[in-house]
């Protein structure tokens, strides 16, 4: 994920988070505020793909992008991909995964048809698949 000014953002532990630019050329580029629970506002900064920590260690203030998926139903057909990877991929939605992120049933598998439920991976970004029109 790559912070987008044009996105809606929470933290990791489920807090508002509101950018404010994201134009520095600090590594640390993202910058914003966090509202805690009271609705006091506290300014951070968060690298280019909204992790507190430069490292591979997990904050729970490290942005996670908030997309609504209500419209989609288990098993619909859905085109999803990442950011870093530039072939999509086609499947049947799964859910969301506890970072928001939309997944898809492996190996081409329905609710129906998958044998573990956690039989699933996850994209950054999912469209519903519509059928071509003649």
């Amino acid at each position: 994920m790559k912070v987008n000014l044009n996105e809606k953002y929470k933290t990791r532990d489920g807090l508002e988070a509101i950018i404010y630019s994201t134009t520095s050329n600090s590594p640390y580029s993202v910058h914003g505020v966090v509202k805690d629970k009271d609705g006091f506002e506290f300014l951070y900064e968060w690298n280019n793909k909204g992790s507190v920590l430069n490292s591979s260690f997990q904050h729970h203030h490290d942005l996670v992008c908030v997309r609504n998926y209500d419209h989609i139903k288990i098993d619909d057909k859905v085109i999803v991909w990442d950011d870093d990877v530039e072939e999509d991929a086609r499947g049947h939605f799964a859910g969301i995964d506890s970072m928001g992120n939309p997944q898809i049933w492996n190996h081409g598998k329905t609710s129906f048809t998958i044998e573990d439920k956690n039989d699933s991976v996850g994209y950054d970004y999912c469209l519903e698949w519509e059928e071509p029109h003649d």
